[in-house]
This record gives C-alpha cells, sequence and structure tokens, in this order.
C-alpha cells in the first residue's frame, strides 16, 4: 500500500497531533452533544426497538437484507437505557468508522481531521427525528449507518490490499455477496471500490464492483425466500421515511458523499505539498464547520422534550417529577402536554386544585407536515388512554403499532400492564417473560411477574392501584375518528358514578370541555362524600350556579375567599366588558389567569386532535 511521506518543512510533533486530533475531537464532541444535551431522547430510542439474545430473533433479523446489520445495531442500541454509557459506545463505534475510512482510504495526517465531518453528520442525523423516533421502521437507527459504513470502508481497504491483480478482482466481484448481512452497505463497498479503482484506471476491476453491486440485489429478490420488497433492494438498511421526509435523509447523504470522495482521492494526495499547513487549516474547519452544523441542524422543539420528560416521569412512576417538569415548563404546550400535566397532577393528587393554573393552549407539533395529523396519537395514544383508564384502547393502539412499526419495548410493557389490570394473568406473563430476556427489563419483568403470580398484589404497585378504579365500568372499546382527545374526554365526561377516583377524573373531563350541566350533579356528589371541595371544583360549583340564577354552590363546602373572589372577577368583568376580547384576556391573566373562570371565559377554540 502507498504511504504518504512528510513534507520536509512540517515539524516532527505536528503528524503526532493532528492524528490525535482528528480522532479525539470528533469522539468528545459525539459523547458531549449525546451525553449532555439528549439523555431522554436516547432512552425513548432505546423505548422505540427491542433486541432478544435468541436464535429466533436472530433467524427473523435475516429474513431482511442487511440482517446482520440490524442485529449488531439493535443490540448496541439497549446500551441508550443508560444514555452516557450508549452514547459512549456510539462515539467509539464512530471512532472505529473513521479508523476504517483512514485505512483503506490513505488519508494523510494533514487531511485527517476531514473525515470527521463524517462522524459529525452521523451524529446529526437521528437527531432531526423529532416525533418520528415513535414510528420509525428502522430499528437500530443510531448505529446503522456508522457500522454500514465501517463495514464498506473495510471492504474497500481488502481489496485495496489485495495482489495480484486477479485477487482485487475476485474481492470487488464477491463483495457484494456480502448483501444479505449488510444490505445497502454492500452496495456502498462496490461504489466505493469501483469509485476508487476507476481513478486508478484499474478498468476491469471497476466495471465488476459496479456490476455485481448492481446485479446481486435482484438474485437475491428472486432466488430466495426474503422479505424485502422490490422497490427497497437497493435501499435495505437505509432509515425509512414518509414522503416528503426527505430532508431527513441529508446528513446520512452527505456523510456517504465525503466517503466516496475519500475513495476517490485514495493514493492521489500530493506526496510534497507546496503548502502543507494550508491542508491542515482547512482539514480542522471542516470538521468543526461539519459538527457546528449539529446545533444548528437539529430538531429543536421544547415541547417534545417537555413530552418526553412527562412520559419518563410518569413510566417511572415519579409525580412530583412531572409535576415539576410542568412548573418548569416555559411555553405554550401541545395538546398532549397539556393532557399529560393534568395526568401528572391526578397522580400527584393536586389536578382538581391547580390544572387551570398552567399554560393552556393548542401549539402545533412541530413535524412534518406528514406527521403532523398524528402527532399526537403517535406520541400519547398508549400513554393517555392508559392513564384514562381506557386500557382497552391503549391495547389496541399497542397491538396496531406494533403490527405497522414493529415490535417495541414500550409496547410489550404497556400491554403486560395491561393483561394485569384485566386480570389476564397468562397473557400478562406472555409479555413479561418476553421483556425478561432483554438486558435492561428483567427486573422490571420480574417485579410484574409477582403481580401475575398473585393478582392481589396489584394494589401494591401505586400506578396499577390508581388505574384499576378507572376501569369500573368493565370492558369498553371504541373508536377515535381521528379525534383523540375529544373523544377521550367525551367518554370519560359522559360516566356516571363509580368510585371516587373516577368521579374525579370524569369532573375534570368535564371541565375541560366546559360542559357544567353534565359535571354539576357529580361536583354535588363528590361534596357530599369528601371533607373537602378541590379549588376549581368550587369556582365550576360557583360560576354554574350563578349562571343558572340561583345559589345553589352555598349547599356545597365553598371556601368564604373562593366566593369574594368570584364577586370581584364578575365586578372586573361588567367594568371591562365594552374591551375586546383578547384585551380582556390579557388583562385579566394577571389576576385570574390561574382559575377555571379564566379557562372557562378567555380559552376558547383550542384544535384538538
Amino acid at each position: 500500500m502507498k504511504k504518504l511521506k512528510q513534507h520536509k518543512d512540517e515539524p516532527r510533533w505536528l503528524a503526532p497531533a493532528l492524528w490525535v486530533a482528528a480522532f479525539s475531537l470528533p469522539f468528545i464532541f459525539t459523547l458531549l452533544i449525546l451525553g449532555l444535551g439528549h439523555p431522554l431522547f436516547l432512552r425513548k430510542v432505546e423505548e422505540m426497538q427491542i433486541f432478544f439474545p435468541t436464535t429466533d430473533y436472530f433467524n427473523e433479523c435475516m429474513l431482511m437484507p442487511g440482517g446482520l446489520l440490524e442485529w449488531a445495531s439493535t443490540y448496541l442500541t439497549q446500551f441508550f437505557y443508560q444514555p452516557w454509557l450508549g452514547a459512549l459506545i456510539f462515539a467509539l463505534v464512530l471512532a472505529a468508522m473513521q479508523a476504517l475510512i483512514v485505512k483503506a482510504c490513505i488519508v494523510p495526517a494533514r487531511w485527517a481531521t476531514a473525515t470527521g465531518i463524517a462522524n459529525a453528520m452521523l451524529t446529526l442525523a437521528p437527531l432531526t427525528l423529532g416525533y418520528v423516533v415513535y414510528t420509525l421502521k428502522s430499528p437500530g437507527l443510531f448505529f446503522t449507518a456508522p457500522l454500514g459504513i465501517a463495514s464498506a470502508a473495510a471492504l474497500l481497504w481488502a481489496c485495496r490490499c489485495a495482489n495480484p491483480a486477479w485477487l482485487k478482482i475476485a474481492i470487488a466481484a464477491a463483495t457484494a455477496l456480502t448483501y444479505p448481512l449488510l444490505g445497502f452497505y454492500a452496495i456502498l463497498a462496490s461504489g466505493l471500490i469501483a469509485i476508487n479503482t476507476l481513478a486508478s484506471r484499474q478498468w476491469i476491476t471497476a466495471a465488476v464492483a459496479a456490476a455485481s453491486g448492481a446485479g446481486v440485489p435482484w438474485v437475491w429478490l428472486y432466488f430466495t425466500d426474503t422479505i424485502v420488497m422490490r422497490e427497497h433492494i437497493y435501499t435495505s438498511m437505509l432509515p425509512r421515511f414518509l414522503e416528503g421526509e426527505g430532508s431527513l435523509m441529508t446528513p446520512y447523504i452527505v456523510a456517504f458523499a465525503v466517503v466516496a470522495v475519500l475513495s476517490l482521492m485514495a493514493g492521489h494526495y500530493k506526496e510534497n505539498p507546496k503548502r502543507p499547513l494550508f491542508s491542515v487549516v482547512l482539514s480542522l474547519a471542516l470538521m468543526l464547520a461539519a459538527y457546528g452544523t449539529v446545533p444548528v441542524c437539529k430538531y429543536k422543539d421544547p415541547n417534545f422534550e417537555f413530552t418526553l420528560r412527562l412520559d419518563r416521569a410518569l413510566q417511572d412512576q415519579q409525580w412530583s417529577d412531572a409535576v415539576e417538569a410542568a412548573e418548569e415548563f416555559d411555553g405554550a404546550p401541545t395538546r398532549l402536554n397539556v393532557l399529560l400535566t393534568d395526568i401528572a397532577l391526578l397522580r400527584a393528587g393536586q389536578a382538581s386544585d391547580r390544572m387551570f393554573a398552567f399554560p393552556i393552549s393548542d401549539t402545533p407539533y412541530s413535524t412534518t407536515s406528514a406527521r403532523e395529523a398524528t402527532a399526537m396519537r403517535d406520541a400519547g395514544a398508549r400513554l393517555l388512554y392508559y392513564h384514562f383508564g381506557r386500557v382497552n384502547d391503549a391495547y389496541r393502539w399497542c397491538m396496531e403499532s406494533k403490527v405497522e412499526f414493529g415490535q417495541k419495548v414500550e409496547y410489550l410493557k404497556y400491554m403486560a400492564k395491561i393483561a394485569l389490570l384485566n386480570g389476564e394473568s397468562a397473557l400478562a406473563k406472555k409479555y413479561l417473560k418476553a421483556l425478561a430476556q432483554t438486558r435492561n427489563y428483567k427486573d422490571w419483568a420480574q417485579r410484574y411477574m409477582a403481580i401475575a403470580d398473585d393478582p392481589a398484589l396489584l394494589q401494591s404497585d401505586p400506578e396499577l392501584a390508581a388505574i384499576a378504579p378507572l376501569m369500573s365500568f368493565g370492558d369498553h372499546l371504541g373508536g377515535d375518528g381521528g379525534n383523540m382527545e375529544a373523544y377521550l374526554l367525551q367518554a370519560t365526561n359522559a360516566l356516571r358514578g363509580g368510585p371516587p377516583q373516577l368521579v374525579e377524573l370524569s369532573i375534570m373531563s368535564g371541565l375541560i370541555q366546559k360542559d357544567l350541566d353534565e359535571i354539576w350533579p357529580k361536583i354535588v356528589l363528590y361534596s357530599n362524600t369528601h371533607d373537602r371541595l378541590p379549588r376549581h371544583m368550587q369556582e365550576a360549583a360557583i360560576m354554574y350556579s350563578v349562571l343558572k340564577g340561583s345559589d345553589a354552590f352555598r349547599q356545597l363546602k365553598i371556601d368564604p375567599q373562593t366566593e369574594q373572589e368570584f364577586s370581584q372577577f364578575i365586578e372586573m368583568v361588567q367594568a371591562n366588558q365594552s374591551l375586546p376580547d383578547a384585551r380582556k384576556a390579557e388583562l385579566f391573566r394577571p389576576r385570574y389567569g390561574h382559575t377555571y373562570w379564566y379557562y372557562y371565559f378567555f380559552i376558547n377554540n383550542l384544535k384538538t386532535t
């Protein structure tokens, strides 16, 4: 293999320093970006896939071209359960990929830092997903491209090292035969070999590599039992996005282009450039610029981060952490986050006193146009239905999503808990045994397996104990018709009677829907069965009575201070009735923005989904 000589004017320390910078800087940047900036996202990535250390799972992966790559990628993704550990492993994989690229493409020290561009792009690529992570059909997404490019570089290296010429041609022909293992990345390897040998005028090797890369996928399609679709034979193991989401592929394309250019340049660098330091500075600048695009181009949406934080806290049964997240959120929430905040407050025993003290809005979901209409369902259907006691609806969405997007840890966890709540111990054990095979959920599965063995222990789990009373009306399964929030709130508001927890949830739903006629008898029932009537129920009761021209609220446990505040509210309304609604909303917010009265009169025309 041809080696480049050191320029006579270069200091002896420069080359070692450049090699250290070339590998250490991308490693540190990637580790800090992921470990510090996106721990909740990494946890969600881990939950939205699954890895089983079984022969059946391996064989299932191998039905798709690139199955070995998928198997290895999903194995490594498990380590995102501990975000820092996962980020460390990902950075190490990128470093290994970079080293193979350097060796395969004979990159000199002065240009070595430029190879970090590929690392930067593969760090950026998953961070552009946002809500797409909930419905992605590409398991192991973080690791597939780094492992695939590393494999392609290794094959290019093997071809470059081959001697004599006939062996080089043989390797070029055989490279595409790794297609069952690597999918698209076997084709990439053939392409890199073709580019490299074409630049070196090795015409036969280039032609063989190109023909092999183009033809082998078709042979695989027609003569094996693969499950790959015809339109995906050249793209198997690439991320699968919806129409109109082509921009999400941009970082991958840039990474592939960088490797292709380096393959083209292999063996063709000047040994004694006139300005060696210029190459050094330009190489470093290109790498730093590439990493500079990560914070600029990555997906940035406070509501998505808020959703991840609420989701994590609720799944971990950390109700106070969820409430704290809602208190710290500074912005206009999506409808999903409004409802998740209400759930957090309900679990913390604060909902009927504080739910209208938090911002209430219908901020659009910041995602691709193809997914905007389904973002709430994709991210929140299982969580919302489950915590509202509509467990069969939650199970339905787990099952439908499993069919559409593949098996995932999150689906199995919900399905196991729902089976326990429905008294289906045998079914729960089926899901729990599957989770017990995973690296991260053995203890979780064992904890719930004890409940499956002894259903009387269900009350020992705070989450299951809180949801069980919400299921008091037995089996029910409906259809939300694409408007999940309206369906969920209407169904819950329509319930009458039941345990106190269900009565409170029904009142909460009626308050959100401003259905005072429906919730009035429930407020009376709640007042007669509790020592204290929560703040928002008091506010609704007073307003309902006044609007009806009666003093019915006096039969309830109303704080004199709340009644006085309402009188002052009415006086302020009468004094400002000539103002436009928008101006009145602004004027009343500082004093009454935390009350149900403000929500009832000034929060209107919310777009629910």
